[in-house]
């Protein structure tokens, strides 16, 4: 199987303010340079992005970004990352989707900035957030004698939860004793790529029981 992530590609990535930014696996890669059919991704025609090229290297489709100046209303949602699930009786619900921050960068003429700690924890396992961009939220020593650009990556956070038991399965033995097994899965909504099933973590996939524990008839 090819790997699509070490071809020379550029992914789509939707921002949630409207439209895509492609997403390079070169550090400044302005335009698209691909040979024809060395990847099987949709394409737009839009502006390239280049930030942080090495965090997104992994999983570029799973990241988000928006790009704001000093002054503008920042939004930051993961309510796209909400799906149904199923409760029933004990069910064990898990968090909603949540923000994590990855990445900043503050610009003010050829000063700039990453120190995340406000917007971080500010948005940080949240569901939405917002704020208005100020240079002391973003905690730089850019001043504020202008206005000046942000950028933020971040990513969303789905856990995965316990679907119902199944039916028992068939007896392992016909006599003498055997078990039934059920089983169920932490599909209950699934866990997105960064979720790590912490509601299911410490409980059995499965459970059994005895069955046909009559005495088997002699030979």
């Amino acid at each position: 199987m090819r790997n699509i992530l070490s071809a020379p590609c550029l992914l789509p990535i939707p921002i949630l303010d409207g439209g895509y930014i492609l997403s390079s696996h070169k550090s400044g890669s302005t335009k698209a340079q691909e040979p024809a059919g060395s990847c099987d991704i949709p394409r737009r025609n839009c502006s390239s992005y280049d930030f942080h090229p090495s965090a997104h290297r992994l999983a570029p489709s799973h990241y988000y970004y928006t790009n704001k100046k000093e002054g503008d209303t920042v939004s930051l949602s993961c309510n796209s990352e909400k799906v149904s699930y199923t409760s029933y009786s004990g069910f064990a619900a898990p968090s909603d989707p949540y923000i994590v921050v990855d990445d900043i960068l503050f610009t003010y003429d050829s000063c700039s900035h990453t120190n995340n700690h406000g917007i971080k924890n500010k948005c940080d396992n949240q569901t939405a957030c917002n704020f208005v961009v100020t240079n002391t939220l973003v905690g730089s020593s850019c001043g504020n004698g202008g206005v000046g650009g942000l950028k933020i990556q971040y990513h969303c956070v789905r856990e995965g939860a316990w679907t119902t038991w199944s039916d028992y399965g068939s007896c392992t033995r016909t006599c003498g004793g055997g078990y039934q097994t059920s089983t169920r899965t932490c599909t209950n909504p699934s866990r997105n790529y960064f979720g790590s099933d912490s509601t299911c973590r410490d409980n059995r996939d499965y459970k059994q029981r005895r069955c046909n524990t009559g005495t088997c008839p002699s030979m």
